[in-house]
Order: C-alpha cells, then sequence, then structure tokens
C-alpha cells in the first residue's frame, strides 16, 4: 500500500511507505526520468483556516508557522495556506534535506477547505 499517491495526467505515481528518499526517481511508475519531490513516510498535514498574504515566500510562511501556530516548520509537517481569493494555494515542508514550498492557482473554480476565521474572506 502506498503512503502517497499523486496522478499527474493519465499517470499515477505511488510512494511507498518504506521510502527513504525525498527524491523519488520514477521508474515502473511510468514516468520515465521524472523527479517527484515531496515528503516520505507518514505525513502530517496542518491547514491554515485564516488567509495569508500571498506575497509572503518560504521564509514569511515559515515565519507565520513559527509565531502564529507555534510549531516548527521544519519538523516534516506540511502545512497549507490559503490566499484571500480561494484559488490559490501554497504549501511549504521540510524534506530533510532544505524548505519545499509549492503554489497552485486554479484557473477555474475554488479550493474548498476548513471555515474562514475572518469575516474578511472572499
Amino acid at each position: 500500500m502506498a503512503a502517497i499517491e499523486l496522478d499527474i495526467g493519465d499517470v499515477r505515481v505511488r510512494i511507498g511507505a518504506g521510502a527513504k528518499a525525498s527524491i523519488v526517481i520514477g521508474g515502473d511508475s511510468g514516468v520515465e526520468g521524472a523527479l517527484v519531490i515531496g515528503p516520505t513516510g507518514t505525513v502530517r498535514v496542518m491547514v491554515a483556516t485564516k488567509p495569508v498574504d500571498f506575497r509572503k515566500g518560504m521564509e514569511g510562511l515559515a515565519a507565520l508557522v513559527r509565531e502564529a501556530m507555534g510549531a516548527d516548520p521544519f519538523c516534516g509537517t506540511v502545512y497549507v495556506f490559503r490566499a484571500k481569493r480561494a484559488d490559490r494555494v501554497k504549501l511549504i515542508f521540510w524534506d530533510g534535506t532544505g524548505m519545499v514550498l509549492v503554489a497552485k492557482r486554479l484557473e477555474d473554480g475554488k479550493f474548498v477547505g476548513p471555515a474562514c476565521r475572518t469575516r474578511s474572506c472572499g
């Protein structure tokens, strides 16, 4: 059973629960020579319920994790943040070799997540 499964187009990439490397090179996954960067093993995911300023980069979001959440951004947990306009999310996590920042903007639709905790949410 896979610990992480990613669907990329019509290809499913599986990263086994026993995987030790933080960078997995697709072999029999059908993605020849592709690199998948992500956390390994069991992953804890924390989702911020308050939108953040999306001008913040990796360091700014890591500071939010430390100061506002009282957590360690280097513990391997994936931290998910969304913009006021719910069409954008950013994820940060420590993969064992460095901090990773992932950003996604939807062309159509909005991300659905926990209820927003401010009156000005969009």
